[in-house]
């Protein structure tokens, strides 16, 4: 676990591509384990009904009121088509965003970052034992939170790297 994603209450973004398989919720990138309260931050897919994508993000390890927030992108996943995902802890604003496909950001207030003691390993596809059905490429993090003209320009000049023959 490097202290580089240990992020505490500063700046940090997240970004994917990914395409879903088939419809079930699953951690898509994170730093995130609900056994012993090891929440820190995660980007979700939650798959039911149509699918949407989710920043959740803690301060403290807990889930509950105050301590974690969810934030949702109401724009529906289609399977088998690739999306790309951003999510921005902005810490100079307390807000917590998260944008698909480029769209504008959808944002909620956080205060206290993501909880930067956790012990949750930072794992690209799974959360405990389950794990992401489908593709993700191209998964980025900066320590820095990125603003909408910043993830536009990812997702608009960005492809999912889908052939590793060349490699």
């Amino acid at each position: 676990n490097p202290t580089e994603l240990q992020f505490g209450d500063q700046d940090f973004t997240i970004t994917s591509w990914f395409k879903m398989s088939n419809s079930q919720s699953d951690n898509l990138v994170g730093k995130f384990e609900a056994s012993g309260n090891q929440r820190s931050y995660s980007i979700w897919i939650d798959e039911s009904g149509s699918g949407f994508a989710k920043f959740v993000i803690s301060n403290n390890g807990q889930s509950g009121s105050g301590n974690t927030t969810v934030v949702t992108d109401n724009n529906s996943l289609s399977l088998n088509n690739w999306h790309f995902v951003a999510v921005v802890y902005d810490s100079t604003n307390n807000l917590a965003k998260i944008s698909v496909d480029g769209n504008s950001f959808v944002t909620s207030s956080h205060s206290g970052g993501a909880y930067s003691s956790s012990t949750a390993s930072f794992r690209i596809s799974n959360v405990n034992v389950s794990f992401f059905d489908g593709s993700i490429s191209n998964a980025q993090v900066f320590n820095t939170a990125l603003g909408q003209t910043d993830v536009t320009s990812i997702y608009n000049n960005g492809t999912p790297l889908t052939d590793m023959s060349s490699f």
